[in-house]
């Protein structure tokens, strides 16, 4: 018999199974409902606060690997505009469909197919529209790339002065034997975090372990436990 796990042949394929399973479904709105509660975390100069008045500034966002929009939802209300990037055509056709339910003009949104981080970037990547953003995320996807250092260093040069890159992904407790065999990626610690962001120049740097643990059904059938956290730096400003 075919496993779900032999069936799923793309990162796409793969997101969308994920999408449809009613635990993950429910983990990702526990998911959305505590970064939400901790969005003055972020320290970003938002178009709505927190309690949604307005303010004078244009924030411009990239959400990178941005799949279906889990992080788009959250944080449309508070930005002007968004650029959604993902390698997955199937994941930016899911991710257009669910823009009439974000809180944001549809015209203010872009999506594009493509890799910031290839070694041999897409020549439209060079363009200023895909630079200066004042709000970088990344959603669950850091522990995906070939390399998290490096993409962390593509992504803060994308930075604004004072623009902010923000992860969210699986946390590294600590809580397992060096010789156990663990399904599944390991996640980040602190200190690893710490290293990658300050390690390319961003700074004040801060990082929350989210205290809920979340539940997510794998291909193999498995429920997997896990925490998760969220990590901010923001790229220095120049001294007037």
């Amino acid at each position: 018999m075919t496993t779900p796990a032999e069936k799923l042949q793309d990162t796409g394929a793969i997101a969308e199974w994920f999408e449809s399973q009613p635990i993950n479904q429910r983990t990702y709105q526990y998911l959305a409902e505590d970064i939400y509660s901790r969005l003055p975390f972020f320290s970003v100069a938002w178009t709505k606060d927190a309690s949604g008045t307005p303010t004078h500034n244009a924030t411009k966002m990239l959400d990178y690997a941005c799949g279906s929009g889990i992080l788009t939802r959250i944080f449309a209300p508070h930005v002007s505009s968004i650029t959604a990037i993902d390698i997955s055509a199937s994941q930016i056709e899911r991710y257009k469909t669910n823009i009439p339910t974000f809180e944001i003009p549809p015209e203010n949104i872009s999506t594009l197919i493509g890799d910031l981080l290839a070694d041999v970037p897409q020549p439209l990547f060079a363009s200023e529209a895909y630079h200066d953003f004042d709000f970088i995320t990344v959603g669950a996807a850091l522990h995906h790339f070939p390399s998290a250092e490096m993409a962390v260093r593509a992504l803060g040069a994308r930075l604004s002065e004072g623009g902010v890159l923000a992860i969210q992904d699986l946390w590294d407790g600590g809580q397992h034997d060096d010789g156990e065999t663990r399904k599944g990626p390991r996640g980040f610690t602190e200190e690893s975090m710490r290293g990658m962001m300050e390690g390319v120049g961003l700074t004040d740097f801060r990082m929350v372990v989210l205290p809920r643990v979340y539940e997510l059904a794998l291909p193999s059938g498995e429920v997997a436990s896990m925490q998760c956290f969220i990590a901010r730096a923001e790229k220095h400003r120049t001294k007037q």
